[in-house]
């Protein structure tokens, strides 16, 4: 069952559940993470930038990678993208490339896409199809850029949707 299909008065049953149990373990990054997400992104529960801090602060400190990247994401700081990068999951590698610096470091990044493309991350392999599409930051390939916009298709299957690829066929 998806979250955001949840009636209300489960989802406050989910969200009592993971909030006991973050509480009492600290093996539950992935709970407070998942509660900073939903809070983040309002699903089954109303938008709130504080409750979303709260719970990536609570995975963040359990040194979840992709509750880091998303703390740096909130609060702009380089601290929290370094910390993610440091327990290399790779939304923590990404974000301190995408958003962090991008632009004084395009070409390090770039590499670091390509990088993290071959090891299947999506947001990685479209932002290196991007990349050598436009040779802004590299070479153009053109038929790199087909290369790995194909191999984005092959490996995203549904979480491929709304992307779009269009630019490389104008």
């Amino acid at each position: 069952m998806k979250l955001h299909t949840l009636d209300e008065e489960s989802f406050q049953l989910l969200l009592c559940l993971f909030s006991a149990t973050t509480q009492i373990s600290e093996n539950n990054a992935i709970h407070a993470s998942l509660l900073g997400f939903c809070y983040y992104h309002g699903i089954g529960i109303r938008f709130d930038r504080n409750h979303a801090r709260k719970y990536y602060k609570i995975a963040g400190d359990l040194n979840d990678g992709f509750a880091l990247a998303q703390l740096g994401d909130l609060s702009l700081s380089v601290e929290y993208y370094k910390k993610a990068v440091a327990t290399g999951h790779p939304q923590g590698v990404f974000r301190f490339a995408y958003g962090y610096g991008y632009y004084q470091r395009k070409r390090e990044n770039t590499l670091i896409f390509r990088t993290l493309a071959e090891k299947d991350y999506l947001p990685a392999i479209y932002s290196y199809v991007k990349a050598l599409y436009s040779g802004k930051y590299c070479n153009r390939d053109l038929h790199e850029a087909l290369r790995y916009a194909v191999k984005f298709h092959r490996v995203s299957g549904i979480e491929g949707e709304g992307y779009d690829f269009t630019f490389i066929f104008s």
